[in-house]
Protein backbone atom coordinates (compact mmCIF):
# COMPACT_ATOMS: atom_id res chain seq x y z
CA UNK A 1 0.00 0.00 0.00
CA UNK A 2 1.48 3.61 -0.65
CA UNK A 3 0.28 6.57 0.96
CA UNK A 4 0.47 9.95 -0.18
CA UNK A 5 -0.10 13.29 1.32
CA UNK A 6 -2.07 15.85 -0.93
CA UNK A 7 -1.56 19.51 0.26
CA UNK A 8 -2.36 22.41 -1.71
CA UNK A 9 -2.98 26.44 -1.48
CA UNK A 10 -0.56 27.49 1.31
CA UNK A 11 -0.19 31.18 -0.35
CA UNK A 12 3.10 31.85 1.74
CA UNK A 13 3.74 35.37 1.94
CA UNK A 14 0.84 36.90 0.23
CA UNK A 15 -1.32 39.46 1.72
CA UNK A 16 -4.67 37.77 1.12
CA UNK A 17 -5.20 35.07 3.42
CA UNK A 18 -4.47 37.85 5.95
CA UNK A 19 -7.50 39.47 4.78
CA UNK A 20 -9.96 36.91 5.69
CA UNK A 21 -8.03 36.06 9.03
CA UNK A 22 -5.82 33.67 8.33
CA UNK A 23 -1.90 33.01 9.45
CA UNK A 24 -1.29 30.69 6.78
CA UNK A 25 2.98 30.31 7.91
CA UNK A 26 1.43 28.95 11.29
CA UNK A 27 -1.74 27.14 9.29
CA UNK A 28 1.78 25.33 6.94
CA UNK A 29 3.83 24.79 10.01
CA UNK A 30 0.91 22.88 11.62
CA UNK A 31 0.17 20.70 8.72
CA UNK A 32 4.08 19.78 8.74
CA UNK A 33 3.88 18.75 12.59
CA UNK A 34 0.84 16.43 11.82
CA UNK A 35 2.58 14.90 8.54
CA UNK A 36 5.17 13.84 11.18
CA UNK A 37 2.90 11.75 13.21
CA UNK A 38 1.92 9.44 10.00
CA UNK A 39 4.01 6.96 7.34
CA UNK A 40 3.84 8.86 4.36
CA UNK A 41 5.24 7.61 0.75
CA UNK A 42 4.72 10.35 -1.06
CA UNK A 43 4.16 13.73 -0.95
CA UNK A 44 2.01 15.79 -3.88
CA UNK A 45 1.68 19.51 -3.58
CA UNK A 46 -1.16 20.96 -5.49
CA UNK A 47 -0.09 24.13 -6.51
CA UNK A 48 -0.10 28.27 -5.04
CA UNK A 49 2.60 27.70 -3.16
CA UNK A 50 3.10 31.46 -2.73
CA UNK A 51 5.40 34.21 -3.61
CA UNK A 52 8.43 33.73 -5.04
CA UNK A 53 10.16 34.69 -1.50
CA UNK A 54 8.47 31.60 0.44
CA UNK A 55 10.05 29.10 -2.16
CA UNK A 56 13.30 28.61 -0.03
CA UNK A 57 11.45 28.06 3.13
CA UNK A 58 8.64 26.15 1.43
CA UNK A 59 11.22 23.23 -0.70
CA UNK A 60 13.52 23.24 2.59
CA UNK A 61 10.22 22.57 5.01
CA UNK A 62 9.51 19.46 2.72
CA UNK A 63 13.12 17.99 2.31
CA UNK A 64 12.25 14.69 4.27
CA UNK A 65 10.30 13.86 1.07
CA UNK A 66 12.69 14.07 -1.91
CA UNK A 67 10.22 12.78 -4.35
CA UNK A 68 7.81 15.38 -3.70
CA UNK A 69 5.72 16.03 -7.22
CA UNK A 70 4.36 19.63 -7.87
CA UNK A 71 1.45 20.87 -10.06
CA UNK A 72 1.87 24.41 -10.18
CA UNK A 73 -1.14 26.85 -9.75
CA UNK A 74 -2.10 29.99 -11.25
CA UNK A 75 -0.04 31.81 -8.20
CA UNK A 76 3.16 30.59 -9.17
CA UNK A 77 5.22 30.36 -12.03
CA UNK A 78 6.43 27.09 -13.30
CA UNK A 79 9.82 28.40 -14.55
CA UNK A 80 10.86 29.52 -10.73
CA UNK A 81 9.32 26.45 -9.09
CA UNK A 82 11.46 24.37 -11.73
CA UNK A 83 14.86 25.41 -9.58
CA UNK A 84 13.70 23.57 -6.51
CA UNK A 85 12.03 20.44 -7.86
CA UNK A 86 14.14 17.01 -9.49
CA UNK A 87 14.31 17.76 -13.53
CA UNK A 88 13.07 14.33 -14.21
CA UNK A 89 9.44 15.66 -12.58
CA UNK A 90 9.30 18.35 -15.60
CA UNK A 91 10.54 19.46 -18.54
CA UNK A 92 11.14 23.37 -20.27
CA UNK A 93 7.77 23.20 -21.93
CA UNK A 94 6.13 22.97 -18.07
CA UNK A 95 5.60 20.88 -15.47
CA UNK A 96 3.70 17.95 -17.23
CA UNK A 97 4.51 14.33 -16.73
CA UNK A 98 3.11 10.82 -16.73
CA UNK A 99 4.77 7.90 -14.68
CA UNK A 100 3.03 4.46 -14.50
CA UNK A 101 2.69 1.38 -11.96
CA UNK A 102 1.29 -1.97 -11.93
CA UNK A 103 -2.32 -0.57 -11.93
CA UNK A 104 -2.65 2.86 -12.90
CA UNK A 105 -1.13 5.92 -14.80
CA UNK A 106 0.00 8.94 -12.63
CA UNK A 107 -0.84 12.02 -14.91
CA UNK A 108 0.41 15.64 -13.97
CA UNK A 109 -0.10 18.37 -15.27
CA UNK A 110 0.40 22.40 -15.19
CA UNK A 111 -2.38 24.97 -14.83
CA UNK A 112 -0.26 27.92 -14.09
CA UNK A 113 -1.12 30.02 -16.71
CA UNK A 114 -5.06 29.09 -15.89
CA UNK A 115 -5.38 26.81 -19.40
CA UNK A 116 -3.52 23.74 -20.81
CA UNK A 117 -1.47 25.29 -23.66
CA UNK A 118 -1.88 23.47 -27.13
CA UNK A 119 1.37 21.22 -26.59
CA UNK A 120 0.33 19.79 -23.44
CA UNK A 121 -3.18 19.21 -24.82
CA UNK A 122 -2.15 17.21 -27.69
CA UNK A 123 0.83 15.72 -24.65
CA UNK A 124 -2.18 14.47 -22.87
CA UNK A 125 -3.94 13.30 -25.48
CA UNK A 126 -1.39 10.74 -26.58
CA UNK A 127 -0.89 10.07 -22.52
CA UNK A 128 -4.20 9.05 -22.59
CA UNK A 129 -4.00 6.43 -24.67
CA UNK A 130 -3.47 3.43 -22.15
CA UNK A 131 -5.49 0.56 -20.91
CA UNK A 132 -5.14 1.21 -17.09
CA UNK A 133 -7.14 3.86 -14.76
CA UNK A 134 -5.85 7.57 -14.70
CA UNK A 135 -4.92 8.93 -11.70
CA UNK A 136 -4.55 13.22 -12.62
CA UNK A 137 -2.95 15.48 -10.69
CA UNK A 138 -3.79 19.15 -11.34
CA UNK A 139 -3.94 22.59 -9.57
CA UNK A 140 -7.28 23.36 -11.10
CA UNK A 141 -10.53 20.99 -11.18
CA UNK A 142 -11.74 20.21 -14.24
CA UNK A 143 -15.47 18.98 -12.97
CA UNK A 144 -17.77 22.40 -11.97
CA UNK A 145 -18.92 23.16 -8.78
CA UNK A 146 -21.17 25.34 -7.08
CA UNK A 147 -18.67 28.33 -5.57
CA UNK A 148 -17.91 31.29 -6.44
CA UNK A 149 -14.33 30.60 -7.50
CA UNK A 150 -15.71 28.29 -10.18
CA UNK A 151 -17.70 31.12 -11.93
CA UNK A 152 -14.84 33.74 -11.95
CA UNK A 153 -11.45 31.74 -11.49
CA UNK A 154 -12.27 28.42 -13.57
CA UNK A 155 -9.37 26.81 -15.38
CA UNK A 156 -9.93 28.26 -19.54
CA UNK A 157 -9.94 25.08 -21.36
CA UNK A 158 -11.32 22.49 -19.03
CA UNK A 159 -13.98 21.28 -21.23
CA UNK A 160 -11.73 20.38 -23.93
CA UNK A 161 -9.73 18.69 -21.28
CA UNK A 162 -13.38 17.07 -19.83
CA UNK A 163 -14.10 15.86 -23.10
CA UNK A 164 -11.17 13.83 -23.60
CA UNK A 165 -11.02 12.61 -20.30
CA UNK A 166 -14.65 11.02 -20.99
CA UNK A 167 -13.60 9.51 -23.95
CA UNK A 168 -10.63 6.97 -22.18
CA UNK A 169 -11.99 3.65 -21.19
CA UNK A 170 -11.24 3.43 -17.88
CA UNK A 171 -11.87 5.36 -14.71
CA UNK A 172 -10.33 8.51 -14.17
CA UNK A 173 -9.74 10.03 -11.10
CA UNK A 174 -9.15 13.63 -10.42
CA UNK A 175 -6.78 15.24 -7.48
CA UNK A 176 -6.97 19.09 -7.39
CA UNK A 177 -7.41 22.65 -4.97
CA UNK A 178 -7.24 25.87 -6.12
CA UNK A 179 -11.32 26.26 -5.03
CA UNK A 180 -10.18 26.44 -1.21
CA UNK A 181 -12.93 24.00 -0.37
CA UNK A 182 -13.52 20.44 0.35
CA UNK A 183 -15.63 18.60 -2.94
CA UNK A 184 -15.90 15.42 -4.58
CA UNK A 185 -18.25 15.38 -8.10
CA UNK A 186 -18.24 12.73 -10.31
CA UNK A 187 -19.24 12.73 -14.58
CA UNK A 188 -19.11 9.35 -16.59
CA UNK A 189 -16.04 7.76 -15.79
CA UNK A 190 -14.52 10.95 -13.93
CA UNK A 191 -14.38 10.77 -10.19
CA UNK A 192 -12.88 14.56 -9.38
CA UNK A 193 -11.71 15.27 -5.46
CA UNK A 194 -10.91 18.69 -4.39
CA UNK A 195 -8.60 19.40 -1.18
CA UNK A 196 -9.31 22.48 0.83
CA UNK A 197 -6.77 24.68 1.21
CA UNK A 198 -3.77 24.91 4.15
CA UNK A 199 -4.39 29.00 4.18
CA UNK A 200 -7.60 29.71 4.22
CA UNK A 201 -11.13 28.03 2.54
CA UNK A 202 -13.94 29.69 0.45
CA UNK A 203 -17.44 28.92 1.40
CA UNK A 204 -19.42 27.01 -1.22
CA UNK A 205 -23.01 28.48 -3.16
CA UNK A 206 -22.54 32.27 -2.66
CA UNK A 207 -22.11 34.47 -5.39
CA UNK A 208 -19.04 36.41 -3.99
CA UNK A 209 -16.08 34.84 -2.63
CA UNK A 210 -16.36 34.73 0.96
CA UNK A 211 -13.51 33.32 2.91
CA UNK A 212 -13.61 31.18 6.56
CA UNK A 213 -10.13 30.92 8.24
CA UNK A 214 -11.60 28.86 10.98
CA UNK A 215 -10.13 25.91 9.92
CA UNK A 216 -7.81 23.86 7.02
CA UNK A 217 -6.67 20.65 5.90
CA UNK A 218 -5.14 18.33 3.58
CA UNK A 219 -5.59 14.70 1.64
CA UNK A 220 -4.54 11.89 2.38
CA UNK A 221 -4.83 8.89 -0.32
CA UNK A 222 -4.26 5.98 0.29
CA UNK A 223 -3.92 2.94 -3.03
CA UNK A 224 -3.57 -0.54 -2.53
CA UNK A 225 -3.84 -2.20 -5.50
CA UNK A 226 -6.71 -1.33 -7.84
CA UNK A 227 -8.35 0.44 -4.17
CA UNK A 228 -8.43 4.25 -3.67
CA UNK A 229 -9.04 5.40 -0.17
CA UNK A 230 -9.19 8.95 0.20
CA UNK A 231 -10.25 11.49 3.34
CA UNK A 232 -9.58 14.93 4.52
CA UNK A 233 -7.50 15.61 6.98
CA UNK A 234 -9.27 18.76 9.08
CA UNK A 235 -7.15 21.10 11.32
CA UNK A 236 -7.51 24.31 13.36
CA UNK A 237 -5.68 26.88 13.60
CA UNK A 238 -4.68 26.69 17.67
CA UNK A 239 -3.27 23.00 17.31
CA UNK A 240 -0.25 23.67 17.20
Amino acid sequence: MKTIAYLTDTHLDETGPGEHGADQHHNWQTALADLTTRKIDLVIFGGDIGAFSAYPDFFGSLSDYPNLRVTPGNHDTSAQVRHFVPSKFHSESGFYHSEEDGDFKWIFLDSSTDKISPEQMHWLGNELNSDKEILLFIHHPILRVDTAVDSKYPLENRDAIKELLLQHPKKVTIFCGHYHIEDETSEGNIQQFITPAISYQIKKGTPEIEGDASYFGYRIIEIDGMKIDTEVVTLYPDEF
